[in-house]
């Protein structure tokens, strides 16, 4: 009977964190009577882990008639929940979790025209930002565990990272299977900045943190990128895999935005921290920012796709285009999108500064952006229009664009791609490599084989503990189980109440101040590596610091906000 008292007292102290946790789940979730259905959002960052899509930061506007406005929450949306799509969100469909002002005092008020950024690995999101130009941040941001449901903070190794991004114009990539984070670019005022932020929370290291600002060239000679407002993917090739770079924009020597042509793709290997630059074969997209992108992999990784949407020419065009990106290959490819229920026959529509994450390498999940009809404002940030719902869900499997989520899709090249690269729905392409060739012998043989089988990061319920044996031993040793499970109650609940008097002290204690340094003065910043051309950034997409305090209902300017 000796083994019976360890099973009870680990199942209460089991139970007794079980019930601590609902508890802090419940005060944590604070639903509010007025609550309405989502209709517009921008600015916004995205996480998706799991089925679970978590979206914080930005402007939003509800169903209420409440106008564009910040939201000082964590928003998390089960995709099971988004059934019909192409509608406004229920009020019933998300939860939210109000933002901690520990790490960063500031970080509750966050706008969509600040500068913030969301980073995750496969348990954890992570939110900072900073202000003012070569800004860089104290070694603290605020930590939200998913499978807890709880905020924190978490202390970072590592220092002089540059984390300044206008106008949410830095791209960022989390790669939760190993644990690393990428941010890129942004432009304050009137030029970019280079450099590359490393953010490793990774296994079996986690919860131990670092980061690193990557400036230089690396072993290839090409200078590192110097754009903003453009898209970064990762895919798994090479040895530790490589960052895809692609649209944006830059500044020439006048320091005039110029769009960046969607043919000169850079390339970041992580093992040699080396750029690179392709020209992709094919035509290629007009060039654009505000866009979104995600990666496919075919079921024997023969080739990723690059799936982009959407975009804005920096004028007053918005697209709606989708196209594909074929890796290793590097050829462009114009799939178009079937059942798209935005396009007009009249005027030219589309959407920019919206976010996508995809599930299981089937369906892009296009979360929030901006529409316009032909002219420079967007039409639906103040008003709830019904043709531009606030997400929609694309089947990357045939580009069609969908009324329902189906979770069970399963990926399959399409016939638009393997026409291209040659192959079938389960994988085969036959081309490895651009019509021309790699430019650099380097690149050949980062690009020759993938990492390995991707793995799909989860959102895993804690298991139930297996209910102990009924015991049919006679009376006397149901006595004896009964005291041992007396003792056992007894002492979970000591554990309890001393746990949550040790949260209470934690509370009283409050959480500690994030630091900003603000060093040096803005250094002006070229295009550099890639082809560009010179287009007219208009004053609605200027910078914050350019903008009149009333730009995109946005008030004055306040704190700020981050990515992913």
């Amino acid at each position: 009977m000796i083994w019976v008292f360890p099973l009870l007292l680990l199942g209460a102290l089991v139970a007794a964190e079980s019930y601590e946790h609902e508890v802090d789940n419940i005060r944590l979730l604070e639903r509010q009577s007025n609550d309405a259905d989502l209709c517009f959002l921008w600015g916004h960052r995205v996480a998706l882990l799991g089925n679970q899509l978590y979206f914080t930061h930005g402007n939003y506007t509800f169903v209420s008639g409440e106008e564009n406005t910040p939201q000082p929450y964590l928003f998390s949306l089960a995709l099971s929940n988004i059934t019909p799509v192409e509608a406004f969100i229920p009020s019933s469909a998300y939860q939210r979790y109000s933002l901690p002002t520990g790490a960063d005092p500031n970080i509750a008020f966050i706008t969509a025209d600040t500068q913030t950024i969301l980073w995750y690995n496969n348990q954890s999101l992570f939110t900072v930002f900073a202000t003012g130009s070569d800004a860089t941040t104290a070694n603290e941001m605020s930590m939200f565990d998913t499978k807890a449901g709880t905020w924190g903070s978490a202390n970072v190794q590592g220092s002089g990272v540059n984390l300044y991004s206008d106008w949410g114009s830095e791209a960022s990539v989390s790669v939760p299977e190993t644990g690393l984070s990428f941010s890129f670019g942004g432009d304050p005022s009137t030029q970019t900045l280079p450099g590359l932020v490393t953010f490793n929370a990774s296994f079996p290291f986690y919860p131990d943190i670092t980061w690193s600002n990557n400036t230089s060239a690396g072993s290839s000679g090409v200078q590192v990128p110097l754009v903003g407002e453009s898209e970064m993917v990762y895919v798994p090739y090479g040895k530790e895999g490589v960052l895809l770079m692609m649209g944006g924009y830059g500044r020439d020597a006048s320091y005039n935005a110029v769009n960046v042509d969607m043919s000169q793709i850079s390339v970041y290997d992580i093992a040699s921290t080396s750029w690179f630059v392709v020209t992709a074969s094919g035509t290629a997209p007009l060039p654009r920012r505000q866009f979104c992108a995600v990666v496919s992999a075919a079921p024997d990784q023969s080739s990723f796709q690059v799936t982009i949407f959407g975009g804005f020419d920096g004028a007053k065009t918005d697209f709606e285009d989708v196209w594909v990106l074929t890796i290793p290959s590097f050829n462009w490819i114009n799939v178009g999108s079937k059942n798209d229920g935005e396009v007009s026959a009249t005027v030219n529509i589309g959407r920019s500064h919206h976010r996508c994450a995809i599930y299981n390498d089937a369906q892009m999940i296009v979360l929030g952006g901006s529409v316009r009809e032909g002219t420079p404002v967007p039409v639906n940030e103040t008003s709830c229009k019904s043709l531009y719902p606030p997400i929609r869900v694309l089947d990357t499997t045939a580009y069609t664009w969908k009324t329902s989520f189906d979770d069970s899709l399963k990926y399959t090249v399409p016939e638009s791609v393997t026409t291209v690269i040659g192959g079938n729905g389960e994988g085969g392409a036959t081309m490895s490599g651009p019509e021309k060739g790699f430019n650099f012998t380097a690149l050949s043989t980062i690009f020759a084989t993938p990492l390995g089988a991707k793995t799909t990061a989860t959102n895993s319920p804690s298991p139930t503990p297996t209910p102990a044996p009924t015991s049919h031993t006679g009376a006397i040793a149901g006595g004896v189980v009964a005291g041992v499970a007396g003792l056992a109650i007894l002492a979970g609940a000591a554990y309890f109440f001393i746990r949550r008097k040790r949260k209470a002290d934690e509370k009283r204690n409050g959480w500690k101040s994030a630091e900003q340094a603000r060093t040096g003065e803005p250094k002006y910043a070229l295009v550099s590596g890639v082809k560009a051309e010179q287009t007219e950034l208009p004053t609605y997409s200027r910078p914050p610091a350019e903008l009149g305090e009333n730009h995109r209902g946005g008030g004055l300017r306040s704190p700020i906000e981050l990515s992913g």
